[in-house]
């Protein structure tokens, strides 16, 4: 039984015959995402036998493990006695990106702005200096998901997605905002561009188990530049900064 006050267990969805799916029930998205990355640390710190991957999702934690070297009990019982363990959790970075909104950087601003019913600098000024979280890293290499974007901004995914969009587009979906730190496939508004060599190895600095610029629970803000201090970021080669 559990006290009051205190959270539940997160659902257990089985993802395949080696992983497993840890869901936290939380209202509040941030707590949930909280618990989802202090579970993940915790794993990571102090791996049980068998546990391949620790991947953490907005409220979720995906577990993959070696069937042969563990089972799915085994491996939720070291999930329930690494949820008791206190631990000292890494303190987040905030980073800040400099991003050149519209034209050929943004070629969506003017759609979305009409969408909106706000004027382009609008758009920018809403979308920029604010701080949003990271909530988790997928798609392609570093791309990370930030949410929660201004309610106004809130707009479904593109009816057609580009085939590719180039590296450093800075896209906004639903209530989310994220970077493609890769020229890719793309189905989201692309609002501007930042110039920074966000997967620049002599940057990384890890996170989330791999080489990169960021890791879930970090917080990223978006600076307006115009077009000769982005040729300028260019030109230097700047990679991501963080505070």
């Amino acid at each position: 039984m559990t006290e009051a006050g205190a959270p539940q267990g997160p659902r257990v969805l089985v993802a395949g015959d080696e992983a497993i799916l840890l869901e936290f029930p939380e209202e509040d998205l941030e707590a949930a995402s909280a618990r989802a990355l202090a579970l993940a640390e915790a794993l990571r710190r102090d791996p049980p036998a068998g546990l391949r991957e620790a991947i953490p999702g907005y409220r979720t934690l995906y577990l993959e493990y070696d069937a042969l070297g563990t089972g799915q009990g085994a491996l939720l019982a070291a999930v329930a006695a690494a949820q008791e363990v206190p631990f000292a959790q890494a303190r987040p970075r905030h980073h800040v990106v400099p991003v050149c909104y519209g034209g050929e950087f943004g070629p969506d601003l003017a759609a979305v702005a009409a969408a909106a019913e706000l004027t382009e600098a609008e758009v920018v000024a809403r979308h920029a200096g604010r701080a949003y979280r990271i909530f988790c890293i997928g798609f392609s290499p570093g791309f990370p998901y930030c949410a929660p974007l201004p309610r106004e901004l809130w707009l479904p995914r593109r009816a057609t997605p580009r085939h590719k969009v180039a590296g450093g587009s800075v896209a906004i979906a639903g209530r989310q905002t994220g970077i493609y730190p890769l020229a890719s496939a793309a189905g989201w508004h692309v609002l501007g561009r930042t110039p920074l060599s966000l997967l620049d190895p002599s940057d990384w600095s890890g996170g989330d188990g791999a080489l990169l610029p960021w890791a879930s629970g970090d917080t990223v803000e978006f600076r307006a530049v115009d077009e000769a201090e982005y040729r300028a970021i260019e030109r230097e080669g700047a990679g991501l900064g963080h505070a």
